[in-house]
């Protein structure tokens, strides 16, 4: 038995400004708190008075919660309220402490709710409680004929699900209950399977019940919105969970949240598509709405919607900072946000035209940091636009997926002081159209000097994605001595052998590695230079995996394209704390090389919390024993080109029956691989 008093204060505290609208009253034991408690100031001293009172109803008698209302009027008249308040809670918090540690036999618990000298509602942990009542029951029991009665407790909710009779009278439904154990004599039972569930607080009922009144449009005629009350950590979350719930599906429910004028973070990344989103948003964000807003992001579901819904957006967030959007916008909507730090856009045509207008637009904006693009473009006249991007923002930290090698080139060429110029960029790409045959013999010529211009201008790079067109430029990679994510695509036209030796020199601090190529790599390679990966991204087939004494003993993160059987046994043999595998072309697994790998490493997926995997070859028995040893996995989604004869695979299926709190999604898994870069943020 246990009750979560911090937890409980937590969330009251948390919650008490909504009591405008909804917990204007809190009853306990039929009578409101209201009337038992004088000098509330304000609903927010109704709740915290309420949680204190809860307290002492659940551990003290009637005699002693007299004495402290009494003595708490009394504090009101001394020379010093509060200090002589505090006091009295001190003594308070003892006697409820002590008495707290004195019940820790479950018959006493029993017994007192029998007898009514206990209150049977009580915020306790319901599982920890259910499980012990009714180990006590079976105790009490033990001279009578015993009968199978196996009980399931599925969900968080605690609903039960009855393979045999069960006698139990009343079942918990929510983290309020009664017991009563008085008719529970008959209670007959040699097993009870009890699965191990998450209390639910009270915070997060208050946040159900909640969206369960968005749902229905509850405050449409309230003339006070009751959400500008709420602190806005609790509004920004109510709009993550609108957003992720399958029972709103119109997003002009959040209209009541969206101008509580509390969103300072407005995060629309939801897997769930609202039609009517692009219409309704600039319209419910009201400048009274804007007014603290000072980071937007929109995901990929915006990415073809065009119009001038997103220009006014932008135009009533004065106090924007954070930027990031996939889709196409006016970069002049952005002149009024003097506070804006960071710009990601994602996926836009029109490059040149996009890049230079928002150069000259962000030009005065001294405290931009981040400022990163991926385009569809030539590479025809952009680089002068990031030169001017780096002459005139001297914060400037990231120049992500636009090439910055071609500026750097050009800066240096120009430089006619004694020193090259240092720019303090730490996340760069340094990329180039290859679309043409003429084009490729042109920067094949330039491409070292490139290379070397842009490692002398830019030494402390962290992050680098670069297109390798000659094994020469590994040479000068060496020198950054802060790389510490590397990402590299190798030019299909290329004729030299991929040979990674070169990483003898920089492997070692390197932490996520991403290799794009069509020829072979030798993971054992990798795992020699690399042995403190956190994340190796390899859409390539991996190969020549001769025994090696290293390993991936760091290694959170796997995604793989294709991969031979002797590579794949060798990455698995070796991991010991993988997170995360994205594997797209899995046919080489099977039961097994499912087998091998835990022969060799039984603990190799004890780890997994996601996992993606298409067109493997496991049976029926081989998902079940992945899923025995996968002890933490909770997103998954497994495709299997394995047909077992009289029995289809039906990977949920077999999740309700390991009794596993798996999520299986494809969108969900694909929705989060999909959003998480390698690059850190």
């Amino acid at each position: 038995m246990e009750f979560y008093r911090d937890k409980f204060l937590d969330a009251i505290e948390l919650i008490a400004e909504i009591s405008y609208a909804m917990y204007k009253k809190l009853s306990h034991r039929q009578n409101e708190v209201g009337d038992q408690v004088d000098g509330i100031a304000s609903e927010k001293d109704m709740f915290l008075d309420a949680s204190r009172d809860f307290l002492l109803h659940l551990y003290l008698n009637d005699e002693e919660v007299d004495e402290y209302n009494v003595r708490r009027k009394q504090c009101w008249e001394a020379e010093d309220p509060a200090k002589c308040k505090k006091t009295l809670d001190d003594e308070f918090k003892k006697r409820v402490s002590d008495r707290r540690r004195s019940r820790t036999n479950i018959s006493d618990l029993n017994k007192e709710m029998r007898t009514g000298t206990r209150p049977s509602r009580c915020f306790l942990n319901p599982s920890k409680f259910f499980k012990a009542s009714l180990r006590y029951v079976v105790e009490q029991n033990k001279s009578l004929e015993p009968k199978e009665n196996i009980l399931y407790v599925r969900n968080r909710r605690y609903n039960l699900q009855k393979y045999h009779k069960c006698c139990v009278p009343h079942l918990p439904s929510s983290s309020y209950f009664n017991l009563n154990l008085q008719n529970c004599r008959t209670f007959k039972a040699v097993k009870i399977t009890f699965k191990k569930m998450p209390p639910i607080s009270l915070y997060e009922t208050c946040l159900d019940r909640i969206i369960e009144l968005i749902k229905v449009d509850h405050w449409s005629e309230e003339k006070e919105n009751p959400f500008s009350r709420l602190p806005s950590k609790i509004v920004e979350l109510l709009v993550e969970l609108c957003g992720t719930s399958q029972k709103i599906r119109k997003f002009s429910y959040f209209r009541m949240l969206l101008s509580s004028g509390k969103l300072r973070q407005l995060k629309i990344c939801f897997p769930v598509i609202f039609i009517d989103t692009c219409m309704v948003l600039p319209q419910m964000l009201t400048e009274k709405g804007c007014m603290n807003i000072t980071v937007l992001e929109l995901d990929r579901n915006f990415k073809n919607r065009r119009g001038e819904w997103l220009d006014k957006l932008l135009q009533k967030l004065p106090l924007l900072e954070t930027l990031s959007v996939q889709t196409l916008f006016n970069p002049r909507a952005l002149k009024d946000c003097k506070r804006l730090k960071s710009v990601k856009v994602i996926r836009i045509f029109n490059y040149d035209n996009f890049l230079s207008e928002a150069v000259d637009t962000l030009s005065h904006m001294e405290d931009l940091e981040e400022f990163d693009i991926l385009l569809y473009t030539t590479e025809s006249s952009n680089f002068l636009n990031v030169v001017k991007m780096l002459k005139n923002h001297k914060k400037l930290t990231s120049l992500r997926f636009t090439d910055s090698s071609r500026a750097a080139r050009y800066i240096d060429a120009n430089n006619t002081g004694d020193e090259p110029p240092k720019y303090g960029l730490r996340k760069c790409s340094w990329t180039y159209d290859t679309s043409s045959f003429e084009k490729r013999n042109k920067i094949y010529i330039s491409f070292l000097e490139r290379v070397r211009s842009s490692v002398l201008l830019f030494p402390l790079v962290e992050e680098l994605e670069i297109l390798v067109l000659s094994e020469d430029c590994f040479e000068y990679l060496k020198e950054l001595k802060h790389l510490r994510s590397l990402k590299m695509y190798f030019n299909r036209h290329s004729t030299y052998q991929l040979d990674f030796s070169f990483l003898s020199g920089i492997g070692q601090q390197l932490r996520h590695l991403c290799i794009i190529s069509s020829k072979e790599i030798p993971v054992n390679a990798i795992s020699r230079y690399c042995f403190n990966l956190e994340y190796l991204d390899c859409s390539a087939t991996i190969c020549d995996s001769i025994k090696s004494p290293y390993n991936f003993k760091n290694l959170k993160r796997l995604e793989i394209g294709f991969i031979d059987a002797p590579s794949l046994l060798y990455v698995f043999q070796n991991v010991k704390n993988l997170k995360e595998l994205q594997f797209h072309d899995a046919a080489v697994f099977d039961d097994l090389r499912l087998q091998e790998i835990l022969n060799r490493n039984p603990l190799a997926f004890n780890h997994l919390d996601k996992v993606f995997v298409r067109d493997c070859m496991l049976s029926t028995e081989g998902i079940r024993i992945f899923l025995e040893h996968a002890i933490n996995l909770t997103t998954a989604y497994i495709k299997s080109s394995h047909f077992d004869e009289g029995a289809g695979i039906d990977f949920s299926d077999m999740i309700k029956e390991l009794q596993r709190d798996v999520i299986h999604d494809y969108f969900a898994v694909e929705h989060y691989f999909s959003n998480t870069s390698y690059f850190s943020d």
